[in-house]
């Protein structure tokens, strides 16, 4: 299943909002969460499970389908 132009590697619902988990060839996680309609906020971990950045924070989709694919391709965050 597609997200944000990428494959879905799980979903999750909670009351503070639903966590969208995709994980790349390139050893890195990433967790997006939707707190808010079209507010969205992205933690970045490594290989390692150690956190690379926190709180990236989008207000539009655009611009969280196109982080989510430079991490996926250059793997740069």
């Amino acid at each position: 299943m597609k997200y944000f132009g990428q494959d879905l590697f799980a979903i999750n619902n909670y009351p503070t909002g639903t966590v969208y988990t995709f994980r790349f060839d390139n050893n890195y996680k990433v967790e997006v969460t939707e707190s808010k309609k079209d507010y969205y906020t992205m933690s970045v971990f490594d290989k390692e499970k150690r956190i690379c950045h926190d709180l990236i924070s989008w207000l539009d989709e655009s611009s969280l389908v196109d982080k989510l694919s430079k991490i996926k391709t250059l793997g740069v965050i």
